[in-house]
């Protein structure tokens, strides 16, 4: 009975990581078409520097929050502390370009096409900084919750 009861747990936790992937995937998709779409005018090679140069510091940035947000937090084990970085990471990396990101490629884009001036980048740029500010914020107190959450369901089950 116990070997039948870890099969099907075992099974939700395969169909639990397909659902994570399926969504990131989504998510990556979206990403990539919002920052294709926010470089017009520029060249597919260009297009696609910037896109991996956002995507990266995106990336970057979670991680960074993440490991903020664990400090305190205590793990049974690292294999499970590396598979909630897995996960919170895969799934908030294009997030947090889905919400940055449009703003910082269009400020990109218009500034090379000379459609703005200094003052109007300055102005849209301090937008884009309380966004970010916000979103640390924010970000920071739902990964740590998250992560809790996580932890406390692993210790309801053990």
């Amino acid at each position: 009975m116990i070997l039948r009861e870890n099969f099907h747990e075992n099974k939700k936790g395969q169909y639990m990581n397909a659902l994570i992937s399926v969504i990131s995937i989504i998510l990556f998709i979206v990403l990539g078409i919002i920052i294709y779409n926010g470089l017009n005018g520029m060249d597919l090679k260009k297009k696609i520097i910037i896109f991996i140069f956002e995507i990266i510091v995106c990336l970057i940035f979670t991680m960074i929050l993440f490991n903020i947000s664990s400090l305190g937090i205590e793990y049974p084990n690292s294999q499970s502390r590396e598979i909630a970085l897995k996960i919170l990471v895969t799934i908030f990396t294009p997030m947090n370009g889905i919400i940055l990101l449009p703003n910082i490629t269009r400020l990109i884009n218009e500034s090379q096409n000379g459609e703005i001036d200094k003052e109007e980048c300055a102005r849209k740029l301090k937008k884009t900084l309380i966004i970010f500010i916000l979103l640390v914020i924010m970000e920071f107190v739902y990964l740590r919750n998250t992560q809790i959450g996580i932890l406390n369901n692993y210790n309801m089950q053990n």
